[in-house]
């Protein structure tokens, strides 16, 4: 009985009586040790607010947070690192709980990776290039083997299927070591350019320099593997081969990263490399082969005897939706050129691109939301009227139901009678298909979603985010959001319009200050650029751009939710892109800690480290799943 009454005391948390020598009196009940209070959440840093003040088309605005982008004010790059470091503690912080989980999702991801994986081999001449990674390394190999060699090292056994690169080793040619070059700039490689020579012994590529941030023109000849004296250039934005070879052109940008001379080097020369063309006079020793109104979209082809032409360009003054194909005689004497129509325009078949081969022309063909792809044999026929496909007995390729888009593949062998193409749906990974010859709604859709217009892609996201909670496909409060450079903004801008409607969001290297970065661009802009979200000098785009802005148009006094920006130190990525919009998130809107704004610094480029993008990738899924669990 006392045993019991003692068990009673020890586990009560009230005052009882307890029976001791016959007699009762009052004993001081036992109570638990306290919980220790779990520790606050980590509070989020400020930024410093220097308001400046900015007008344009009368109307004026402030920006407390400008100075983050004065690249040029050591005072201000100052402030800005002593920023950068709270917001990587901050974030580290909120975060700390994750790190076994994110270990764990970095080592799966990891584990997955094919030690032996490798592009699908591209077929040029005699050989075939491809690039593969080897166990234990970050970066690829390029590499080659002679396509009359490869059928015998085939394997079709589980679960190497592929080429078996332990015994074709032999037959295999290692032309350059990406994890050598890594050594070469800064921990990591980042190739920009790639181009095999027309006589395959040279490679011509450019490496980006993070230190001097610009790409680097090097050219390495294939038999020996060493680097050829000639040429060494800085800012190199484009390459090309000619006289089979033994010359390379490249492009060289200005100051401000723009393209503005062309210079031609002659491979084994000890010349110095030629000034061929300069942007200060573009047409000096050119002919001009056609001329258009306005910024049109073209490619040129040259093939037995004609040009060819497939443009957007406006027709009799009416712009067209669609592109079309033209051609003319390459020893045509009159001045300006004349072009004739390939095609007779039909309603129903678009041509959304094509390709050409010695012997076909390969078409990507669109009929309303069908995809296609067709080929029809060379040479077309010599008569001057346009002809409508079907006449010319095309052979269309039989593919998968639920294709949305069809992309050319690299076709660099001419004589080859095999095209190369990828194909997307949103049902079945992409797949890169090698087609024997023997995405979008057109040019009108396109443009509904930019300048004036680009409200429509944003509103066209949010109800593509309804209707999978309409559909019951993903709970109401499960819902994330996932955008890269310009899909930040349109992500971000749904977030702005509807920051119930999600959960969590992960903006990489987003671009979220439209209005200052369109009207004051610290980084060249191109016209390319403009012609999406529109020209600021334009009072009526001026407004478009204002109202899809992201920075500008953070709803105050709201909840947002759970928000993961990543950005660079890299200026190539404008670092203060995302710390604006952070900052100002997190002062007009309600703090929330199961609700954090996250900035994420990365330092290196990852796009071609296998183990930066596992630790990214497993930084985002574990910041999304304890978003979802808060």
């Amino acid at each position: 009985m006392f045993r019991h009454l003692t068990t009673i005391v020890r586990h009560c948390s009230t005052t009882v009586l307890r029976h001791q020598n016959n007699r009762y009196h009052r004993s001081t009940s036992y109570r638990h040790p306290k919980t220790p209070n779990p520790p606050s959440p980590p509070k989020p840093p400020k930024a410093p607010q220097k308001p400046q003040t900015f007008t344009f088309h009368d109307v004026t605005w402030e920006d407390p947070y400008s100075w983050m982008s004065s690249l040029q004010e050591k005072v201000a790059m100052r402030h800005m690192d002593m920023y950068m470091e709270q917001e990587e503690k901050y974030t580290e912080a909120v975060m700390s709980d994750t790190e076994r989980l994110q270990t764990k999702l970095q080592s799966e991801m990891a584990s997955r990776l094919n030690f032996d994986l490798s592009t699908p081999p591209v077929r040029w001449g005699p050989w075939l290039y491809y690039r593969r990674v080897e166990e234990g390394k970050q970066y690829p190999v390029l590499c080659r083997r002679l396509a009359s060699l490869n059928e015998e090292f085939i394997s079709h056994k589980s679960p190497s299927f592929g080429f078996d690169f332990t015994s074709g080793k032999r037959i295999e040619q290692k032309l350059l070591d990406y994890n050598q070059e890594a050594e070469r700039f800064g921990g990591y490689a980042y190739e920009e350019l790639s181009e095999i020579s027309p006589d395959h012994k040279f490679l011509a590529y450019t490496m980006y320099d993070k230190d001097n941030d610009y790409f680097k023109l090097s050219v390495r000849n294939l038999n020996s593997g060493a680097l050829c004296s000639k040429p060494h250039a800085n800012h190199v934005s484009n390459l090309a081969w000619i006289k089979d070879g033994q010359a390379l052109l490249y492009v060289v940008t200005d100051e401000n990263k723009r393209p503005y001379r062309i210079y031609c080097s002659m491979i084994g020369s000890t010349d110095e490399d030629v000034f061929l063309i300069n942007a200060a006079d573009p047409f000096s020793g050119m002919a001009l082969a056609w001329e258009s109104e306005g910024i049109v979209h073209c490619i040129l082809e040259h093939h037995q005897g004609y040009f060819y032409l497939f443009t957007d360009a406006s027709k009799n003054g009416q712009t067209i939706d669609n592109h079309y194909l033209l051609r003319s005689p390459v020893d045509s004497s009159s001045n300006p050129r004349i072009w004739e129509n390939v095609f007779i325009d039909s309603k129903d078949l678009v041509i959304e691109d094509v390709d050409f081969c010695k012997s076909h022309l390969v078409l990507i063909t669109r009929e309303g939301r069908t995809h296609g792809i067709c080929s029809v044999a060379l040479p077309l026929p010599d008569g001057k009227q346009a002809v409508h496909l079907q006449e010319l007995q095309p052979y269309f390729l039989t593919l998968p139901k639920h294709v949305c888009n069809i992309s050319p593949g690299p076709n660099y062998d001419y004589y080859s009678t095999t095209m190369r193409f990828t194909i997307s749906s949103p049902v079945m990974p992409d797949a890169v298909v090698d087609y024997d010859c023997g995405g979008g709604g057109g040019k009108k859709w396109h443009h509904d979603g930019r300048r004036t217009k680009k409200q429509n892609s944003i509103r066209d996201y949010i109800s593509c985010a309804k209707y999978l909670i309409e559909k019951e496909i993903v709970q109401e409060n499960k819902l994330a959001g996932w955008g890269y450079s310009v899909g930040g903004l349109l992500v971000a801008s749904a977030i702005n319009c509807c920051p119930d409607l999600f959960r969590a969001a992960v903006l990489k290297v987003p671009f979220l200050d439209a209005t200052n970065t369109l009207l004051y661009p610290i980084l060249p802009l191109a016209a390319t650029d403009y012609e999406e979200f529109g020209y600021p000098v334009d009072i009526d785009e001026f407004y478009a751009i204002r109202k899809i802005s992201p920075y500008d148009n953070i709803q105050k006094d709201a909840l947002y939710p759970a928000v993961l920006v990543s950005s660079s130190f890299n200026t190539r990525f404008g670092v203060w892109e995302a710390a604006k919009w952070v900052a100002r998130v997190r002062e007009q809107t309600i703090y929330d800690p199961k609700h954090p704004i996250l900035l994420n610094l990365m330092t290196d480029i990852v796009e071609e480290n296998r183990y930066l993008q596992c630790k990214e990738s497993a930084m985002e899924t574990a910041f999304l799943i304890k978003a979802m669990d808060e």
